[in-house]
């Protein structure tokens, strides 16, 4: 989000001001103090104060927000409902209530919210930034770039922006120009997350199979990683590093910052032991992916096949539900599954630890949706790292990473800040029941009945300049043959 400017309420009243107006103004001044420690629950208290004693509309709109910041998101849209009627043109009520809602996990709420801003009323550039934030939310992304593109009109050089921009072309599969839009905010400054940016760079331009900007953004990355404090709790991509750096050293250092920059923002709860329940151990799974997805066509008759006289076993799902069979066979693989998708870090940390879990496993990693952050907050005595990324976390809150021989030798524990727990043959298991594809003729596919058809089913980022030279020497060797 923007960063949001709230009005200053009256000056220091003097001279005819009444007491009232007076310890308003000291109410507010309190309050202030303690919003610039962050000290949310304290600020609020004050602001409310304020508010109780004078009528300023200022220290309504303080209020609200820091009630936001303080957690009580119910409590702002309370308040912030009462002074849109009061108030039905006064635009930051309504971008205000917009970013409560989005706390609460409704982005469709906050989309309306700001649609019921009367046609008078002014839209400024935090209206519009945050209108587009709500309907990136909701994967609505072209209408998302419309609001990022007519926030801009007012602030053109708002690098935050720009790169909220970028990412809703690339869910529209616009590399290219996702990554001109990182490479715009990058050179307005995008401050402690530039090394994340920078990443993204590498990663948008690997899919647009732009492979000189690539490898040029590659470097620029790699001597900022180089450049940064050692174990410095930094912003980074630690999958890019992983996919694209073949260098252990580099990628455990990239692990590292980005696992310390998570628990930096993160309070983590009072340590607790694990203990048998009834004679079983309690297991849990958290992912993103427990729906349409590698991650579950891998696990789910493994979660079949847990013995239940020895583990209790339950799935935590930050992910959102397609509603398909292999959806509903997870939600039957275990004995309990647990919806977590929408919910805010902390409350997801605290519905595990509800459950005293003994055991939580991380099937997600540092990937795309990570939800990492929930393992830093330490909800469970065991904490491990097994599947979604198979490599460092760099976590000193992750305790083991399951891995084998191949995948995880034993001579590469130097690099790993988890102990590694090798699996006897494989440390990735799949499921025998899935249907196979049934076989089609060429012709369903336009395809030459005789020619070597040559298929890759990936992502673009995995074809390097390298790959595609070899696939047009191979074309140019078998003139019949498909690409």
């Amino acid at each position: 989000m923007s960063t949001l400017v709230l009005p200053d309420p009256a000056a220091a009243p003097r001279g005819a001001a009444s007491p009232a107006q007076r310890r308003a103004h000291s109410h507010f001044l309190s309050g202030r103090a303690h919003a610039a420690q962050e000290q949310w629950p304290h600020a609020l208290k004050a602001f409310e104060r304020a508010a109780k004693l004078s009528r300023d509309t200022a220290y309504a709109l303080t209020a609200a927000h820091a009630a936001i910041k303080a957690g009580q998101a119910r409590h702002a849209v309370a308040r912030l409902r009462a002074l849109r009627s009061e108030q039905p043109e006064l635009t930051l009520a309504y971008t205000l209530e917009s970013h409560a809602w989005l706390d609460l996990s409704r982005a469709d709420e906050a989309v309306a919210v700001l649609q019921a801003l009367p046609m008078q009323a002014a839209r400024d550039h935090t209206y519009h930034v945050s209108l587009g934030v709500a309907l990136q939310r909701l994967n609505h992304h072209q209408q998302a770039v419309q609001a990022f593109l007519q926030a801009l009109t007012t602030r053109l050089d708002d690098a935050v922006v720009h790169f909220r921009m970028g990412m809703s072309f690339k869910e529209l599969g616009l590399m290219a120009e996702a990554a001109e839009c990182v490479r715009t905010s990058l050179a307005l400054g995008l401050g402690a997350s530039e090394l994340s940016a920078r990443a993204l760079m590498v990663f948008l331009e690997r899919e647009a199979c732009r492979w000189e900007f690539a490898d040029a953004e590659l470097m620029r990355l790699r001597q900022a990683v180089q450049a940064a404090y050692p174990g410095a709790a930094i912003e980074t991509g630690a999958f890019v590093h992983a996919v694209l750096v073949d260098n252990p050293i580099e990628q455990q250092q990239v692990a590292v910052h980005y696992a310390r920059h998570l628990a930096a923002r993160t309070v983590a709860l009072p340590r607790r032991l694990a203990r048998a329940h009834e004679g079983r151990l309690r297991v849990g799974y958290l992912s993103a992916d427990f729906h349409q997805h590698a991650t579950s066509q891998l696990t789910v008759q493994m979660f079949e096949a847990h013995d239940r006289s020895r583990f209790e076993v339950t799935l935590f799902s930050a992910g959102a539900d397609d509603g398909t069979p292999l959806r509903r066979r997870m939600q039957a693989a275990a004995e309990h599954f647990v919806e977590l998708h929408g919910r805010g870090v902390a409350i997801m940390a605290a519905a595990i630890r509800e459950r005293d879990i003994d055991i939580l496993v991380d099937v997600k990693g540092a990937t795309y949706g990570s939800v990492m952050q929930v393992m830093a907050h330490r909800p469970a005595p065991l904490q491990v790292n097994w599947l979604g990324f198979p490599g460092t976390s760099g976590a000193d809150y992750i305790d083991y990473l399951i891995g084998d021989a191949v995948v995880t030798p034993l001579s590469h524990a130097a690099h790993f800040s988890e102990r590694i727990a090798q699996m006897p043959l494989c440390y990735q298991p799949n499921d025998s029941r899935r249907a196979l594809p049934q076989p089609q003729p060429r012709t369903n596919w336009g395809l030459p009945e005789q020619a070597l058809v040559l298929c890759g089913f990936h992502q673009s980022y995995k074809i390097s300049r390298e790959v595609f030279d070899s696939w047009c020497r191979l074309l140019q060797a078998l003139p019949d043959a498909v690409l």
